[in-house]
């Protein structure tokens, strides 16, 4: 039903592309899909007008439902996902970027980015590149921030804590080797999962994108009570050493879009 409600969705837009934003249908569908999910978000912040650009921990493909639920923003997929059926309109409805990878991505993104962001949109990012299983906040991408110095405008961290489900079991993660759909099942099996989602204050771009990119970090290490970012930061690196971090990262990018086109393909 919902993907027949996001199909609506895509054709609406897609034919009154010049009258109709996305963002709001986004949000619209992003809110029935919490419920579908039995998913309860707590949401502790102000969202700081100016803050264009939104810079969040990365645990899973539900960060991208619960923060669309809130915010009208829009987030980013590779350009390849235009081109798939029913999930390059869901995408495109949704109001995605969609960029090419590789050499020269970041400023074509940053180009595609900055005049949405100087007329008012929002964009949100996952500067991690990747998921984790939330008991820590990778380095964030410096290059991510570079839309924020270019539009001149700061950029407002968002730190995100899933509770474990009532057995104990942390089942929000989307890490390693899971497959979307087992993934799916366990979360419509959980009668009630719980997300804290805290907005924290703006981070300048004065200082330029390096900076910017610590100091976001920090704001999430520290709301999610998990200390320094050096710290951090060495026993990332240690647990990779020893295998205890996933071999096979989740992108960011794709993470929406690659769970719709395997949905797709299983219809």
């Amino acid at each position: 039903m919902l993907l027949l409600l996001a199909l609506v969705m895509a054709l609406v837009v897609g034919l009154s592309f010049r009258r109709i934003r996305p963002e709001p249908l986004a949000q619209w569908w992003y809110q029935r899909l919490l419920g579908v999910l039995h998913i309860r978000v707590q949401w502790q912040g102000e969202r700081d007008p100016e803050a264009r650009l939104v810079v969040a921990n990365h645990i899973s493909w539900l960060d991208i439902v619960v923060i669309g639920a809130q915010l009208p923003a829009r987030f980013i997929a590779k350009r390849e996902v235009r081109e798939w059926p029913l999930i390059g309109w869901l995408a495109q409805a949704a109001g995605a970027f969609f960029i090419r990878r590789g050499s020269g991505s970041s400023k074509a993104l940053v180009e595609r980015l900055q005049p949405h962001m100087q007329s008012g949109g929002s964009v949100v990012l996952f500067p991690e590149g990747t998921t984790t299983d939330g008991s820590t906040v990778r380095v964030f991408h410096a290059r991510i921030f570079d839309a924020a110095v270019a539009s001149q405008c700061p950029a407002q961290p968002l730190a995100l804590r899933y509770s474990p489900a009532p057995d104990g079991s942390a089942v929000a993660p989307f890490i390693g080797d899971d497959d979307f759909f087992p993934h799916l099942l366990r979360i419509l099996a959980t009668p009630a999962l719980r997300v804290e989602a805290t907005l924290l204050p703006v981070v300048s771009c004065e200082g330029g994108r390096a900076p910017m990119s610590r100091q976001a970090r920090q704001a999430v290490l520290t709301a999610l009570g998990m200390g320094d970012a050096a710290a951090q930061t060495r026993s990332e690196h240690t647990r990779r050493r020893s295998g205890v971090l996933p071999t096979r990262p989740l992108q960011h990018s794709d993470t929406a879009a690659e769970n719709l086109r395997q949905a797709g393909q299983s219809r």
